[in-house]
């Protein structure tokens, strides 16, 4: 299992118009879409500068997926642009991990 990691912020009120974007128009359209995609999970933290820090986390099967649903550059954050209107920044780069379960 390969897990993609990728931060943004947004006021709290752009923050549950993102989630809601991703519910309902944003993961439906990847899941569809994207052979190998596994999952889809949303972290909030509030900050102390009056923003919420959000971390999106996808799931893929294996290199492959990822590749097919990233492109070449696959380190690159991939960013629809209905989400670039509802957050205030993100980093333009994700982070990768592959896992092993045990449990």
């Amino acid at each position: 299992m390969i897990e993609r990691i990728w931060y943004a912020r947004a006021t709290p009120e752009n923050a549950d118009e993102y989630a809601h974007l991703l519910e309902h128009e944003i993961v439906p359209e990847f899941e569809a879409n994207v052979d190998g995609l596994t999952g889809f999970r949303l972290g909030r933290r509030e900050t102390t500068d009056e923003m919420v820090e959000l971390v999106t986390t996808m799931t893929f099967e294996d290199w492959d997926a990822v590749e097919t649903f990233a492109g070449e550059d696959y380190e690159a954050a991939h960013v629809p642009e209905i989400a670039r209107d509802v957050l205030a920044d993100w980093e333009p780069t994700v982070r990768h991990y592959e896992y092993e379960e045990f449990l």
